[in-house]
């Protein structure tokens, strides 16, 4: 998931450009998706981290990447609520020497114990949520709705890190196990959701809650009946109500993910549906603008304003304005496809 996860972020940012200031994002993104990739290979080709030199790397870069997601987890935080900190020099002195301690605990240095490089993952990790809750209730912002619901989440991940760090350093670890790694992907989706708003991610919220409710229904099929007293011709029937009824439950799930967590009033289609029928029944160029404001207000439960004006001088079309981004923008709250932009254009 991270890579995939990555490889979009990645496409979208390349097609938008790198405009407005720098950001930690996307070396976040990389030190992932580097980590979890190295994680995966070493485990499916069984390599040793000491009996080859390949497998040796491997574990190092899988060390470093995985020693470095606590500092920029917390740079990303300290991104978020800089300028609303009091004290931000100081701050990012404490960020720089988060770094090299970070990194200093991921590598193996000879006069580091045997039982500190083993704990120290779950420090640096208490760590940055530790300083991460910190600095949130260090900053004065206010950030608006939509970026509240982000710094929420944030906070409630920072805790639960902490947590979990801490249970790993009191002996529980045996009881968290990977709760931590989960962490680290929720933290990822939940950044890269409130960040950027991909399509793409949308798309896979829905698809994981039908999957989950696919495995859900075929679990409770197991548990009423065994598998091992299934005949051939019930494991067709079952395959076959699957693949009937998804085209059905798949649509109502879309709409639940969009209502319940999303918060949209309107799916994309049904959205669509409803602008196109508010601006089809104008009879004049004044009345066809103030019904599309009129739409594009009820859609997004946000003001609208769209103007006919065009400048004299010439201006590429990709750099007009576009009522749809001014009122998503303003809103912070969906994060709609690009279809409705499409009707509209």
């Amino acid at each position: 998931m991270f890579s995939i996860l990555t490889v979009f972020y990645w496409r979208e940012r390349r097609r938008r450009g790198t405009t407005g200031r720098l950001s930690v994002f996307p070396v976040f993104t990389l030190a992932c998706a580097a980590a979890f990739l190295d994680n995966l290979l070493l485990q499916v080709f069984f390599l040793d981290g000491s009996a080859s030199p390949l497998g040796r790397s491997m574990v190092l870069l899988r060390d470093v990447t995985t020693g470095l997601l606590p500092p920029l987890m917390l740079h990303l935080v300290f991104e978020t609520e800089s300028p609303g900190l009091a004290r931000r020099r100081a701050w990012r002195a404490l960020l720089i020497a988060f770094y090299v301690a970070a990194l200093a605990g991921a590598a193996p240095l000879p006069a580091m114990s045997a039982d500190l490089r083993y704990r120290a993952p779950a420090i640096t990790l208490a760590a940055a949520g530790a300083a991460g809750l910190l600095l949130q209730f260090s900053s004065r912002s206010r950030p608006p709705s939509g970026q509240r619901a982000h710094r929420i989440w944030i906070r409630a991940l920072l805790l639960l890190m902490l947590i979990s760090a801490i249970a790993t350093l009191g002996g529980w670890g045996v009881w968290v196990g990977q709760v931590p790694d989960y962490l680290v992907l929720a933290f990822f989706a939940i950044s890269l959701y409130y960040r950027e708003r991909l399509a793409f991610f949308d798309l896979l919220v829905k698809r994981a809650v039908f999957l989950c409710l696919g495995l859900a229904i075929l679990s409770l099929c197991f548990a009423i009946r065994p598998p091992s007293e299934w005949s051939p011709w019930i494991y067709a029937a079952v395959l076959l109500a699957f693949w009937l009824l998804g085209s059905w439950v798949y649509p109502h799930v879309a709409g639940f993910v969009d209502h319940v967590w999303l918060r949209r009033p309107y799916t994309a289609a049904s959205a669509e549906r409803q602008f196109i029928r508010a601006i089809q029944i104008a009879a004049a160029e004044d009345d066809l603008l103030s019904r599309a404001a009129a739409g594009f207000q009820t859609i997004f439960r946000t003001r609208a304003e769209i103007s006919s004006h065009r400048p004299q001088f010439p201006i590429p079309r990709t750099a007009w304005p576009s009522p749809v981004n001014a009122a998503t923008r303003r809103s912070g709250t969906f994060g709609w496809p690009p279809v409705l932009m499409a009707s509209c254009s």
